[in-house]
């Protein structure tokens, strides 16, 4: 595949697609189903349909790793730049929704994050270069994530995580809802948020209703959150 050439997937709408549980080596184990997690290549756009919207039911479900934004399986790309996910809808990973440790632009658009109730945390930006001025940027546009609970000892402490200052997050009328982060939370040290990062974070035109936190709903430490028409 030439990676320098836009490319748009259209993933077949009205199913569910059930994602596999990776061994010690990070291969799919034998003897189960599902399929492997969702690769993020430079310059692709995967969509639900044929105009990716996600009342075309394109349903992401379980495995470790659902979109796999890392080197672990094999993926040697030094960045993911120009990629776009539209219409989907992600439930039940046992560790992470997505994971990127690669710098890039990706934006999600119309997407859901629903029933994470027993993993690690649904959303983890864990790109950190010493050596480098790279950053990886993600937007979340007309997202939502809901109904989503924090695992307890061992889980991240927020829906969504930046772990550096090279992550810049935007959420753009984007709607948190139902979500308890206090849920299991057994340590009075533990603060529990629904957003949280090292990086710079913008927010316009997004809602939080209903969330239950330990804290703040958004914690940015050592950096800039913008916000405008946050509800």
């Amino acid at each position: 595949t030439n990676t320098n050439v836009q490319r748009t997937y259209t993933i077949c709408p009205n199913k569910l697609y059930e994602i596999g549980y990776l061994d010690f080596s990070n291969n799919l184990r034998r003897n189960q189903e599902g399929g492997p997690p969702l690769p993020l290549r430079p310059n692709m756009k995967l969509q639900c349909g044929d105009d990716g919207n996600r009342d075309n039911l394109c349903w992401i479900t379980d495995g470790h790793l659902q979109i796999d934004g890392t080197g672990i399986r094999g993926l040697d790309d030094d960045y993911l730049d120009n990629v776009e996910i539209v219409g989907f809808v992600f439930m039940r990973a046992i560790q992470h929704s997505l994971w990127i440790t690669k710098p890039g632009s990706i934006t999600f658009r119309d997407c859901e994050w629903v029933d994470f109730t027993h993993s690690r945390g649904p959303i983890m930006l864990d790109f950190f270069d010493i050596f480098s001025s790279n950053e990886l940027v993600v937007t979340f546009e007309d997202c939502r994530f809901h109904d989503n609970q924090y695992f307890g000892f061992g889980a991240q402490t927020a829906l969504v995580v930046a772990n550096s200052d090279q992550t810049r997050m935007v959420f753009r009328r984007t709607v948190f809802d139902k979500n308890n982060m206090q849920w299991n939370n057994t340590s009075p040290e533990s603060r529990t948020h629904v957003i949280e990062s090292l990086g710079p974070v913008e927010i316009e035109d997004s809602c939080f209703v209903n969330n239950q936190v330990s804290s703040a709903g958004v914690a940015v430490y050592g950096n800039a959150l913008s916000t405008s028409l946050v509800h």
